[in-house]
């Protein structure tokens, strides 16, 4: 079955990666039936750590004219009643029946209906409002790790068990394919550009080399990497990867973008901007977080949103002369 996905499931997954810092969010996430081994659609899925447990949270989206009534949240309910999550979310962007609340509270599922909202935030918030769109191209990558193996194997020429490309493949704990080492090193270097903004060139193409300070406990998507160690005449052996450094010389293209706000949106109690900005395959969509100095940012493309910077007394006082 080909993964769907709409307008409204985009926005409501950046909102959710927004709410959960850290958390891994897919799209048009597969999971598998826990009595029929079938794969199941979530809509989408979120993982993330809450007071030291791991939690898996299922969200179904509906964009329909219509409040949603007690046969949705049945439906949904008796689906994530044999899938891997733990919590279920409703989302129905024109409410729910009275009922259909009344029903998910009885099974614990959340429901949430975003609304638009009418304040300055928009207009504030798009004055200062610079954006720069960013893609890179790496070549020459060059990805060092280490391992915690056993003592007597570094005597015997330890190394990691290269695949028939001669590169690291990289697996969760239990031995699933978790990244190759080409997705790891474009992930690793790209976080590394976001945190160094001084990296980021204005409109034009620079081409730099790149490495990455060494990554205790690397992980990708928020798991921690195994890889498959060996030494002479032992058997491979899947282990926890404990650094990681990427070397690589990477092309930074980035360009100047309007991001054209279309309101503002309610969701889960938290207010956000939202807006379109264009791209070479049409208009993005963009979600903007701006509370308490900080500005957080999802997008369907690579984007870089400088943060506020801090008003100086001169700008302060034309400001207060202007007002």
């Amino acid at each position: 079955m080909p993964q769907r996905t709409n307008d409204f499931q985009k926005l409501i997954r950046m909102l959710t990666q927004l709410l959960g810092e850290g958390a891994i969010v897919e799209e048009s996430k597969m999971l598998t039936d826990l009595v029929s081994g079938e794969p199941r659609e979530v809509d989408i899925y979120a993982e993330g750590t809450l007071a030291g447990h791991t939690v898996n949270i299922g969200i179904e989206c509906r964009d329909h004219r219509r409040k949603q009534n007690v046969e949705w949240v049945e439906q949904m309910r008796t689906k994530h009643e044999r899938l891997p999550t733990n919590l279920l979310i409703l989302v129905s962007s024109s409410g729910f029946t009275d009922s259909a609340i009344e029903k998910a509270n009885t099974y614990g599922i959340k429901t949430i209906a975003p609304t638009r909202a009418d304040s300055d935030l928009a207009a504030e918030v798009a004055a200062s409002l610079g954006v720069t769109m960013m893609a890179w191209h790496i070549r020459d990558a060059k990805l060092s790790v280490a391992a915690s193996v056993p003592t007597a194997w570094l005597e015997r020429n330890a190394h990691a068990v290269l695949d028939d490309d001669r590169k690291i493949a990289f697996y969760r704990s239990d031995g699933s394919p978790l990244a190759t080492s080409d997705e790891f090193n474009m992930a690793a270097l790209a976080q590394h550009l976001m945190s160094h903004p001084e990296l980021v060139p204005g409109d034009q193409a620079i081409e730099s080399d790149v490495e990455t300070p060494p990554i205790n406990g690397p992980a990708f998507k928020g798991e921690p990497l195994y890889a498959y160690w060996t030494a002479d005449g032992k058997q491979p052996l899947l282990v926890p990867v404990a650094t990681a450094i990427v070397r690589g010389t990477v092309m930074i293209i980035s360009q100047a973008v309007t991001v054209s706000p279309t309101g503002e949106i309610v969701y889960d109690g938290n207010r956000y901007l939202i807006g379109t900005a264009p791209t070479a395959q049409g208009q993005a969509q963009i979600v903007v977080a701006d509370a308490d100095g900080q500005r957080r940012t999802q997008a369907d493309f690579p984007v870089y949103i400088p943060p506020p910077q801090p008003e100086n007394r001169a700008a302060r006082r034309r400001r207060q002369r202007g007002s």
